[in-house]
């Protein structure tokens, strides 16, 4: 009888579908990317985009405003002038309009800047809070209602 040997070897098989970057790959990517390259500062150029700062300072504006109206104890609009008493600190906060600029100023002291560029600012007194309306230099308008809870 003769018995079967088994052979171990050292070495490593090499498999025929294994997947990866080739040479080939790398070089059609590489040809891929050097011709679009160029075309990309093209777009870049010639993308049009507005951007919206106004918006977006308005909008941080009425929140400030929103803020102040929750801390306030009682709130008097008087046209372009706000005033909110804090009858716990003893404060009164007047928010108007001076020059180009929304300042708030408190107990008639400081100039705290809340918004740039304003060309026009109304506060009407509401029955459940007060309705805020700016206009700004480029002449985009904002209008926002913020409701006073006693």
């Amino acid at each position: 009888m003769q018995s079967k040997e088994r052979k171990d070897y050292v070495c490593m098989g090499y498999r025929h579908r294994e997947k990866g970057f080739t040479f080939v790959t790398l070089l059609l990517m590489i040809t891929i990317l050097s011709s679009t390259l160029p075309f990309l500062s093209y777009l870049i150029q010639f993308a049009d985009y507005e951007p919206n700062y106004d918006e977006i300072s308005a909008q941080q504006f009425f929140h400030f405003i929103r803020n102040d109206v929750i801390k306030s104890t009682t709130i008097e609009a008087s046209g372009k002038k706000l005033y909110l008493n804090q009858k716990y600190e003893d404060v009164t906060a007047t928010i108007e309009l001076y020059g180009s600029l929304i300042r708030r100023q408190v107990n008639g002291q400081g100039h705290e800047v809340y918004l740039r560029d304003v060309k026009d600012i109304s506060f009407t007194s509401l029955p459940f809070g007060i309705h805020v309306s700016v206009t700004m230099l480029t002449g985009a308008k904002h209008e926002k209602t913020i409701i006073h809870y006693q």
